[in-house]
C-alpha cells in the first residue's frame, strides 16, 4: 500500500479567537490548508451546550465546509477530558457518565459533520500507579471504556477511532508493545479497529529505567537537597533510596532497588520508546491522524516550524515520512487494524493567552510554508514525496 498523505491542523489554535465554525474555516482556507482536526473545546462541548445549539452547530459546520472547501477529518477529545482520570476511574458512575453522556453526544456531532473520532480520556493518579492491584482494575476499566466506545461509534456509522499515544507511566500506554496490545484487546472484543494517533512531541527520556551509575549519581544529588532525579518506578524503590544511610548505596540497596524494578518492568519505557521515528517505523500504518510539532525531545511544546525551532528540533518531513513508509513493509497481522490509505499530519499549535492573534496566525503559516516545502500538494502518494525527495537531496 501507498498512502496518500495531507497537511492539516487542530483548530485548538482558535480557542477563544475564532470560535464560530465560519470564523475558523475561513482563517484554516487563509493559512492554505483545507483538512481539519477539530475539538469541541470550540464553543460544542458536549456537555457544557444545550441540545439545540449543538444541532445548530453541526448545521453551521457544515454551511462552512461547505463553503470554503473544508473537511473535518476528526473530532478530538478537548482539554476538559484530558485533565480527568476518566476511563481509569474506580467508580463506574464516573466512567458511565463519560460514555453515556459525554461521548455519547460527542459521537453525534462527529457524525454530523462527517469526522472520524480521536481522543485519550483516561489517567492514573498516583495511588492507582503505584498500587499494582489498583493498576491492573484500572488498566480492566480502560479497556472496558475503550470497547464500549467502539461500540457506540459503530451505531453511529463513524468509520474509525483513535486514541493518542501518551509517555508516562501515569497516562499508559506509554510504549510500543502496551500500545500494539491495546489496539489488539479492542479488536479482538469488538470486531472493529481501534488506530493510533502519533504525536512527534510525545516522547521522552525520563521514564527510562535507570541503571547502577545513574542510581548513584541520582543519589548523590537526594544527599544534598532530597530531589530525586530518576524514575524508580514504585513506592517501594523510593522507600529503598530514601532509606540508605550511607554516602552512596549499598550492595545490598542496589540489589533491592535492581529486585523492585525488574517486578515493576512495565513501568518503564526504553530508548526505542522514546523516539517518534520507531513508533512510525512500527505502527505509523495505523495512525490516520499524526500530530505535528516541532521538539527538542525535552518537552511537548507545541512549537511550530520556523528555522529557530527547527535549529534544536529532532522532528524533520522527510525523517517522518521514511519512518510511516518502513511501517508499510512489514507484514500485514490480522489482528491489527487494516492499514491506512490516508495519513493526515495534522500541526497541533496552540497560541499562548498573551499572543496577538495576527502574529500567532503568520507563525502557523510559516509553519505551513515550511512543511509544504516536502509536500507540496496534498494527496500525493508517500512514494512520490520520498522520490521527490531524493531528487532534492533530502
Amino acid at each position: 500500500m501507498d498512502p496518500r498523505i495531507h497537511i492539516g491542523i487542530d483548530n485548538c489554535f482558535a480557542i477563544k479567537r475564532w470560535t464560530d465554525p465560519a470564523d475558523w474555516m475561513r482563517v484554516v482556507r487563509e493559512l492554505g490548508m483545507k483538512y481539519v482536526e477539530v475539538v469541541p473545546d470550540l464553543e460544542a462541548d458536549p456537555l457544557l451546550t444545550p441540545d439545540d445549539y449543538r444541532r445548530e452547530w453541526v448545521d453551521r459546520v457544515c454551511e462552512a465546509k461547505e463553503k470554503y472547501g473544508i473537511e473535518t477529518v476528526m473530532l478530538y477529545s478537548n482539554n476538559a477530558t484530558y485533565d480527568t482520570i476518566g476511563f481509569a476511574h474506580p467508580d463506574r458512575r464516573v466512567r458511565d457518565w463519560i460514555l453515556d453522556s459525554w461521548f455519547e453526544r460527542f459521537c453525534g456531532l462527529a457524525a454530523g459533520i462527517g469526522a472520524d473520532i480521536g481522543y485519550f480520556v483516561h489517567g492514573l493518579s498516583e495511588d492507582i500507579l503505584f498500587d499494582q492491584k489498583k493498576r491492573l482494575d484500572a488498566q480492566k476499566n480502560v479497556l472496558d471504556c475503550m470497547t464500549r466506545l467502539n461500540r457506540i461509534a459503530e451505531r453511529y456509522g463513524i468509520e474509525k477511532t483513535a486514541l493518542e499515544q501518551m509517555y508516562t507511566p501515569h497516562q499508559p500506554p506509554f510504549t510500543i508493545d502496551t500500545m500494539t496490545e491495546l489496539m489488539q484487546s479492542v479488536k479482538r472484543l469488538t470486531g472493529k479497529p481501534l488506530y493510533v494517533t502519533e504525536d512527534v512531541g510525545h516522547h521522552c527520556p525520563f521514564y527510562l529505567r535507570p541503571d547502577a551509575d545513574a542510581l548513584q549519581s541520582a543519589f548523590a544529588r537526594y544527599r544534598t537537597d532530597s530531589y530525586i532525579g530518576v524514575w524508580l518506578g514504585s513506592q517501594h524503590a523510593i522507600e529503598l533510596f530514601r532509606s540508605e544511610k550511607s554516602d552512596r548505596l549499598s550492595a545490598d540497596t542496589l540489589k533491592a532497588i535492581e529486585a523492585d524494578m525488574d517486578a515493576n518492568a512495565g513501568m518503564f519505557s526504553t530508548p526505542r520508546d522514546n523516539d517518534c521515528y520507531e513508533w512510525l517505523r512500527e505502527i505509523g500504518c495505523y495512525s490516520p491522524i499524526i500530530h505535528m510539532q516541532q521538539t527538542n525531545g525535552a518537552a511537548s511544546s507545541h512549537a511550530g516550524f520556523n528555522p529557530q525551532n527547527n535549529a534544536s528540533g529532532k522532528i524533520h518531513p522527510i525523517k517522518v515520512l521514511k519512518a510511516i513508509a518502513e511501517s508499510y513493509k512489514k507484514a500485514e497481522k490480522e489482528d491489527m487494524p487494516p492499514r491506512v490509505e490516508d495519513i493526515y499530519l495534522i500541526q497541533e499549535i496552540y497560541m499562548s493567552t498573551k499572543e496577538v492573534g495576527y502574529q500567532g496566525l503568520w507563525r502557523i503559516r510559516e509553519s505551513t510554508d515550511y512543511l509544504r516545502r516536502f509536500i507540496p500538494q496534498d494527496g500525493m502518494r508517500l512514494s512520490e514525496l520520498l522520490a521527490l525527495a531524493e531528487a532534492h537531496g533530502e
